[in-house]
């Protein structure tokens, strides 16, 4: 047993011998055997039965990375117990129900009261009740595929204790296609829209996979703040067993369908640039007097600056001299000789 628990004493003694004699049966047959023998009304023996009943012991019957079918049984709760409750649950729903019969046929003969009636009534949809919960715990004893897909990780051994709840396994399935989650900045995720399709680079040298954003984050990641944007794969992509890989680390290039528009300038003309902003000198055509621009940074592509916003109708920019212009310079615009100035 694992650290914490009860461990099988010297009280506990003759019940390890017999399940260690026993090693091999089928544990359906072993269970019945001990409820046999042991009666819940004494007390040293209900002691017994309730050590036993803690050894719930659950049967893994694949493996990591194991390619499964539809319907394949992938774990199982040894619980010979849920069986035998089905069945005492079956027992009292037709007694109740034979109870039932002699009920309606007495009252027919007027022996017995309406209220005696609806008591068996009652009953009877209590005892069904009974019936339906004990096959709804025995229809999750055990684990099957629902569908055809690849167990990733198996998180429990045979033999091993869990308790309700408790993850067993990760279950990978190619029904729902196959996807890849990126982390965006918010400008950038505010250009992506449902349906954009991208391009995924795996780093293990796999050929490029075609992809469409499903889903935008609404909302800035606590850990990154970052934007998650979930992307569906055109095409299931495969494990060296043959099932579907899970994992995998990728590049992703999106390609907006609905892309902002954006100017290009000399990443020469940015000033004190701050986040996502800058300062830019533009020119008038023909004017000789630079204004100063508060400018929205895109992005960065080699030696060009992608400007989103704050340019206007500008059509020049000052690149050469533009550190030391103020609000009260000149210029001149270079010439034929390419000499400029500012003064």
């Amino acid at each position: 047993m694992s650290r914490g628990s009860k461990h099988l004493n010297e009280n506990l003694a003759p019940l390890r011998r017999f399940l260690e004699s026993r090693l091999g049966a089928p544990w359906s047959s072993v269970h019945s055997e001990i409820c046999a023998t042991l009666r819940p009304t004494s007390a040293v023996q209900l002691h017994v039965l309730q050590h036993l009943d803690q050894m719930v012991l659950v049967r893994a019957a694949v493996e990591d990375g194991q390619v499964v079918q539809a319907g394949q049984l992938l774990a199982a709760l040894e619980q010979p117990e849920i069986g035998a409750e089905v069945r005492r649950a079956a027992a009292a729903a037709a007694q109740a129900a034979r109870e039932l019969a002699r009920a309606q046929a007495l009252f027919r003969d007027s022996v017995i009261s309406q209220a005696a009636l609806e008591g068996a009534a009652t009953a009877a949809d209590v005892a069904q009740a009974g019936v339906e919960i004990a096959r709804f715990n025995q229809r999750y004893a055990v684990i099957r595929a629902p569908a055809a897909g690849t167990v990733l990780r198996r998180m429990a051994e045979p033999g091993q204790q869990v308790a309700g709840g408790t993850p067993v396994l990760f279950f990978a399935s190619g029904r729902g296609g196959q996807v890849v989650r990126v982390g965006l900045a918010d400008r950038d995720a505010a250009q992506v829209r449902v349906g954009d399709p991208a391009v995924v680079h795996f780093d293990d040298g796999r050929p490029e996979a075609r992809a469409r954003v499903t889903q935008v984050g609404a909302g800035a990641l606590p850990g990154t703040g970052t934007f998650e944007v979930e992307l569906a794969l055109a095409a299931a992509v495969r494990s060296s067993a043959g099932g579907e890989a899970s994992g995998l680390v990728a590049r992703v290039r999106i390609e907006p369908r609905r892309a902002a528009r954006v100017r290009l300038v000399p990443l020469a003309a940015l000033l004190e640039g701050d986040a996502d902003s800058a300062i830019v000198w533009t020119v008038a055509a023909g004017g000789t007097t630079p204004q100063r621009k508060v400018v929205r940074v895109a992005a960065i592509e080699g030696q060009w600056a992608l400007i989103a916003a704050g340019l206007g109708e500008a059509r020049q920019v000052v690149t050469t001299g533009a550190p030391y212009l103020d609000a009260g310079s000149t210029i001149r615009l270079a010439g034929p000789d390419g000499r400029r100035g500012t003064e």
